[in-house]
């Protein structure tokens, strides 16, 4: 494929990508088409990617090289659909972790703040109890 059909190619994935992100609810604004080919023989938790994978990164969209030019924009779809919604998950799954992890400090907060000014209003009455009971004018 020439370099013009290539970067109507990538244009047309592109473009699906960004459609598919709408429709999903991810923001993505990609940018370019990233080739990801494996030189080195390893096991595949090793690659970063498999043959029918792809990945998100910024604005840049990760494609597996053995895949180029074998299938058309719109096969690409259901590959790039599948990681955008795993990518919603896992944001939505780490946004929900640390609002749990507020809450907890701020229950904790407020607890401690609850314990404290219990002991400090306990503390504080006995000693006005204690002066009370040694003041001169109080007693008869």
């Amino acid at each position: 494929m020439s370099d013009r059909g290539s970067a109507i190619y990538e244009a047309q994935i592109l473009e699906i990508v960004s459609g598919l992100g709408s429709e999903l609810g991810v923001k993505m604004h990609p940018r370019r088409i990233l080739w990801h080919g494996s030189s080195v023989a390893a096991p595949s938790f090793m690659r970063g990617l498999g043959s029918d994978q792809c990945d998100f990164d910024g604005g840049d969209v990760i494609l597996p090289k053995a895949l180029k030019n074998r299938l058309s924009p719109i096969e690409w779809k259901p590959l790039l659909a599948s990681q955008l919604i795993y990518e919603r998950r896992s944001s939505l799954t780490i946004l929900a972790r640390w609002l749990a992890a507020m809450l907890l400090l701020i229950f904790m907060w407020i607890g401690a703040r609850a314990i404290i000014a219990n002991s400090d209003h306990d503390s504080w009455h006995l000693v006005l109890l204690s002066r009370i009971e040694k003041c001169p004018i109080g007693r008869r």
